[in-house]
């Protein structure tokens, strides 16, 4: 039964070297790929930080234009309630 088998006739120590060889070619490719992710994360983190304080900057403007414009359309329409009198 095993001479059918293609990984019987191969012996065990060049098995042994392909999986070690395969682990050195892997393991550093890993380790690059885990590298990139991590300074892309940080990368991400950081411009996701700065947008937040601008956002917050120009939210902060906008709420006062609003609350402005408001208060001239409020006077507005006193004043032309008082002139309809």
């Amino acid at each position: 039964m095993l001479q059918y088998l293609p990984l019987a006739r191969i012996d065990e120590d060049i098995i042994f070297f392909v999986l070690m060889g395969g682990m050195f070619v892997v393991l550093p490719v890993v380790a690059m790929l885990l590298r990139h992710q991590k300074n892309m994360a940080e990368l991400i983190h950081r411009n996701q930080h700065s947008v937040d304080q601008e956002s917050q900057q120009r939210i902060s403007q906008l709420e006062n234009e609003v609350a402005h414009l408001r208060q001239i359309t409020h006077d507005q329409i006193i004043r032309s309630d008082r002139d309809s009198e």
